[in-house]
């Protein structure tokens, strides 16, 4: 009895220490918004240019197409035991991580999430099937980073190719060893071969596509109160990585670096796909998964997509 109550009275006291600091976090963030408004008003206005004009529109249709795509299983099924072998996901999940190298991270974690929802699976492994899903398109990749940024269509492919490399290999660390055999709740059926409602799909894409703006300008804003440290561009460019990709591999090629420099930093900064991309991620889900898992995962795969783009560019120069 003695020792449940001491347990009951660290319990409150741990708590009240939370309650303090985010008290203490609250007040500085009001803080810091009033002491540089202007900076904040700057990045939030570069996030709603970037939204409006690049964002929204590349990735809308596909919000449109991902309920189609829902509806969709892929005749695939000895790669996706293949793929359940690899990385420890389950083979139903293989169409998503397909269809997110070809649409882009928001569909690949809308789909999971959508299979989340008639599968029984862990929170480690829906953590690690959000993290295989969640990378840049190879769209993004080629057109947006290699074309725009690099002027080069074949340094997006190479960039593509090492992060497509990088997410298996990780997948392969992370992989869950004893992933049982798939069971499907009683209107699985009905929840994966739901029917397709073009208007309500164009209001869930609407909504999805706010989602991903809120994300962009939350860290834009950062990322302008960060600038007005005067850091320097490169320790800037590096920093944007943690937080935006696009962000990040805009400023990265903006900058006079060699390409051994510039290519694996734009290749970390598309591995890991910034905090934006993994809380996008992790907020899909229908129930909370372990955080710590998938920045690791991500970490991970930043650091070999790093470490195979600047191998391919040695091998391959564009």
């Amino acid at each position: 009895m003695i020792e449940q109550n001491i347990c009951i009275k660290r319990q409150k006291s741990k708590e009240n220490v939370i309650t303090i600091l985010k008290t203490v976090f609250c007040i500085f963030i009001l803080i810091i918004s009033v002491i540089f408004a202007e900076k904040i008003k700057e990045g939030v206005i570069y996030g709603i240019r970037l939204s409006a004009l690049c964002v929204i529109p590349s990735v809308f249709p596909f919000f449109v197409l991902s309920d189609i795509i829902c509806t969709i299983r892929l005749p695939c099924g000895k790669l996706a035991k293949g793929f359940k072998r690899l990385v420890g996901v389950r083979g139903e999940l293989f169409d998503c991580f397909i269809f997110s190298t070809v649409c882009g991270f928001a569909v690949g974690a809308k789909l999971c999430s959508e299979k989340g929802r008639a599968v029984f699976l862990s929170k480690n492994e829906l953590a690690c099937a959000l993290s295989l899903c969640s990378n840049p398109s190879l769209g993004f990749c080629v057109g947006a980073v290699g074309a725009v940024c690099f002027s080069s269509v074949e340094a997006g492919l190479l960039l593509f190719c090492s992060m497509l490399s990088a997410t298996i290999i990780t997948g392969l660390f992370f992989r869950e060893k004893d992933v049982v055999k798939s069971s499907y709740y009683e209107n699985s059926d009905n929840i994966l071969r739901q029917r397709f409602d073009f208007a309500t799909s164009i209001k869930n894409a609407a909504l999805a596509s706010l989602s991903v703006s809120s994300f962009i300008l939350f860290f834009s804003a950062i990322v302008s109160l960060i600038e007005g440290l005067n850091i320097g561009e490169l320790p800037l460019a590096i920093i944007s990585s943690a937080f935006e990709v696009g962000n990040a591999c805009a400023r990265l090629s903006a900058l006079d670096l060699p390409r051994t420099l510039s290519f694996p930093l734009c290749g970390f900064a598309l591995g890991f796909s910034g905090l934006s991309v993994i809380l996008q991620a992790r907020s899909s889900a229908l129930y909370s998964i372990p955080f710590g898992r998938m920045f690791l995962f991500k970490l991970t795969e930043g650091v070999l997509c790093a470490a195979f783009s600047l191998a391919l560019f040695c091998i391959i120069p564009v």
